[in-house]
């Protein structure tokens, strides 16, 4: 079974996979992710991060995921 990842494009902002994630209604956040066009690299995207605590965790958790990570 292909993954919803397989056709995306980050080239292509109409391509992205949207995903909605909420911990009940005070941060909502929009999640975007795709394939970084010419390499094994995935594009991601966080929006609805109003609080510099919630950014500060998500650069975090995308820093721990990196394989670019020390």
């Amino acid at each position: 079974m292909p993954s919803a990842l397989e056709t995306t494009d980050d080239q292509n902002p109409a391509s992205w996979c949207s995903y909605s994630l909420a911990d009940g209604v005070q941060h909502p956040l929009d999640v975007r992710l795709a394939n970084t066009v010419g390499s094994d690299a995935l594009s991601v995207v966080v929006g609805g991060a109003d609080s510099a605590v919630l950014r500060l965790r998500i650069d975090t958790l995308l820093t721990a995921f990196s394989t670019d990570a020390p």
